[in-house]
């Protein structure tokens, strides 16, 4: 056995109950400081941070201590794993932090286990609408629990409803290129400003696609497994597995999949 835990320990239906409950507490704690005053950092330029990522972000990582003392915790706000190779929670405090700071209205809390070179279970949490999309491989995706997830059957970009998200730093000239790319061929374009959200609705069938041309693996890791236990397709833009790290990020129903995948291919990645 190993030393960290097993796959047959790990991957059960209450672990993923546990996190969903770690989720709604984490995303209880963000609704409460964006209902009050609260403040507003620049970890690097246009880079947010604020008051509510620090507390979820310290709650969440403690809550999964105590919770699973052998998985290793990454978060947007933390340090780097020792041993990536090893099962790792991946933890997005707040997703969609420049929403947040703004005061607009749509952010979320995304947690994922990552083990063996993928996502193998994922929770996002929109404190605001009290959705909480979830997901455990081979077990399916459901919105609170109750209604079970299905990518959309839509097989025409004229009919598809597409999102992306305006990227940060390298990624920015990709995204503009990919955006002209799709732009006049999509029935309609969206931009939400949190991934993990953009992926959860994908999965819950309220989008036909998403794309981002930079993501880090807390940005991703849930959404991924949410679109997938949904019956869609997810890839980098050259069609390659994930990794865990910084990448391009394609989710889609899987008539739309290669046409998108297609056009994104052509424009230059941001690896």
């Amino acid at each position: 056995m190993s030393t960290y835990t097993t796959m047959e320990t790990l991957l059960t239906p209450t672990t993923l109950a546990r996190v969903e409950h770690i989720a709604r507490e984490a995303g209880r704690r963000v609704r409460a400081h964006f209902q009050a005053a609260f403040n507003v950092w620049e970890k690097a330029p246009g880079d947010l941070l604020t008051d509510a990522d620090v507390a979820a972000h310290r709650y969440i990582v403690q809550a999964l201590a105590d919770a699973f003392p052998h998985v290793q915790v990454w978060s947007e706000e933390g340090e780097a794993p020792a041993h990536p190779e090893r099962p790792l929670w991946l933890v997005d405090p707040v997703d969609g932090t420049t929403n947040f700071a703004h005061r607009f209205p749509v952010f979320v809390v995304s947690l994922a286990l990552w083990w063996e070179g993928r996502p193998v279970l994922g929770v996002v949490y929109d404190p605001l609408r009290d959705q909480l999309f979830s997901a455990l491989r081979g077990h399916g995706a459901f919105l609170n629990g109750e209604r079970r997830l299905s990518v959309t059957a839509t097989r025409h970009l004229d009919q598809a409803l597409v999102a992306c998200d305006w990227t940060r730093g390298p990624g920015r000239p990709h995204l503009l290129a990919a955006v002209n790319a799709l732009g006049l061929e999509v029935q309609a374009l969206r931009c939400l400003g949190a991934a993990a959200l953009g992926l959860a609705y994908v999965a819950a069938g309220w989008l036909d696609a998403y794309f981002n041309a930079q993501l880090q693996p807390w940005d991703f890791a849930a959404g991924v497994v949410l679109v997938e236990e949904a019956g869609g397709l997810t890839s980098d833009w050259q069609g390659a597995p994930l990794p865990l790290g910084t990448t391009t990020v394609l989710a889609a129903t899987p008539p739309l999949y290669p046409v998108v995948q297609s056009r994104l291919s052509m424009c230059s990645t941001c690896k």
